[in-house]
């Protein structure tokens, strides 16, 4: 992809770009919350780095299991590619 392109595809997906990151970041201070109440002292100045890690990975997960249910995404089947392919 190409800068012009990346850019392109950054500016129609703006509102949806916007959307994720509030939700990311009101996930990740909800974990650290929690964490904060549960973790043992000895990992109490790591915990915000721990959550932000923690939520990154399973909200992609999620957004990715959403898109592949909805036909958004598609996970090749041959081994021969090594992309995932995306309809926008």
């Amino acid at each position: 992809m190409t800068q012009a392109q990346y850019d392109k595809l950054c500016e129609i997906c703006l509102e949806e770009i916007n959307e994720i990151h509030s939700a990311l970041t009101e996930t990740i201070s909800v974990i650290s919350k929690i964490m904060k109440n549960h973790a043992p002292s000895a990992v109490q100045n790591q915990i915000d780095d721990i959550a932000l890690i923690n939520s990154s990975f399973n909200n992609m997960a999620r957004i990715m299991d959403s898109l592949c249910d909805s036909g958004y995404l598609i996970v090749p089947t041959r081994h021969d590619f090594l992309t995932i392919y995306t309809v926008i």
